[in-house]
């Protein structure tokens, strides 16, 4: 949804306001002409140290104008939620609250468009998942599927206990299963547990899922699983197709960063003056990968008949 004009917007969060703070905005708003909305918030929220900036504060102003739909642009959210966490303590808190608290019947009497705008802004700030994590719980339980893979994201960032991960992994939505994977994929190194459940997710029937799973596996130096990719390109279905095409091209990247980080970590040595400098041998090993980089090593030639199948395939399809 776009954003409605400034009249529009106020009126919808003027509505919302306790009766004993509805004074206050129609004293600091010329209600005539208005400003837009996030133009008057971001300002306010500049001003905390205030008495009607804080009585503001107080009434929950600042989490109507974030959570009422067409009011504000996401990224206008995301920049006035990131100026209020420097002046109100646990904002991250607060404003989980503002949409799970005890006012409303959670989910039947909260849109999936505030829990999505609640998740975006927070995946946007990288906040303390762990302290949040009994909130975020419930929003990994909504009855909307772009909801519950929002939420497994975010929470996967931090939260590693094993029953989470198998609970996930039935989801009946492919999203939610895919985007657990992805996260899974962002650690520096596959646990037994982690590794078992991504080759069970390889023979997952979903495309996305099955792909991701194989991705991941492959990031992680198993060849079989590279191989399994080239084998998707000729699949019956164009779903399959295209997924195995995308894994493809997303461990090409993987090994080229790869390799230009072993290169910037290469210095070459200084000049010897000495003539009994032994030369460098051409069979000396490439540098490493560089710290914190997971490189897929043990399926390099797997990779690379990969992407010579997907060329042909492309040239194929032309």
């Amino acid at each position: 949804m776009t954003k409605l004009p400034p009249m529009e917007g106020w009126t919808l969060v003027f509505a919302q306001m306790p009766r004993q703070f509805q004074h206050l905005l129609a004293e600091r708003v010329d209600f005539s002409d208005p400003p837009e909305v996030y133009d008057f918030a971001i300002a306010e929220a500049m001003k905390s140290n205030e008495m009607e900036t804080k009585r503001l504060i107080d009434s929950g102003f600042f989490e109507k104008v974030i959570l009422t739909e067409g009011v504000i642009l996401t990224e206008e959210a995301c920049s006035l939620y990131h100026a209020l966490t420097t002046v109100i303590s646990n904002y991250d808190l607060r404003i989980l609250q503002a949409v799970t608290n005890s006012q409303r019947v959670w989910p039947e009497e909260v849109t999936e468009w505030e829990m999505s705008r609640v998740l975006n802004i927070l995946r946007s700030a990288a906040p303390n998942v762990n302290r949040l994590n009994i909130l975020l719980q419930r929003f990994a339980r909504a009855p909307y599927p772009t909801v519950r893979s929002q939420a497994v994201r975010l929470i996967g960032q931090a939260y590693r206990q094993e029953s989470w991960f198998e609970s996930l992994m039935r989801d009946p939505d492919p999203r939610v299963r895919s985007n657990l994977l992805e996260v899974i994929g962002e650690a520096q190194e596959l646990s037994p547990f982690l590794k078992g459940l991504v080759m069970k997710a390889a023979q997952d029937h979903h495309h996305r899922v099955q792909s991701t799973a194989l991705f991941v596996l492959a990031k992680f130096g198993d060849a079989s699983a590279a191989t399994r990719i080239v084998d998707l390109l000729s699949h019956q279905e164009e779903n399959f197709r295209k997924a195995a095409r995308w894994a493809i091209r997303a461990l090409a990247a993987l090994r080229t960063q790869a390799r230009r980080d072993a290169s910037a970590m290469s210095v070459p040595p200084a000049p010897q003056q000495s003539p009994t400098a032994a030369p460098l041998s051409a069979a000396e090993p490439a540098a490493a990968a560089a710290p914190g980089t997971v490189s897929p090593t043990g399926c390099e030639s797997n990779i690379a008949a990969a992407e010579t199948e997907l060329v042909i395939t492309d040239q194929e399809t032309a």
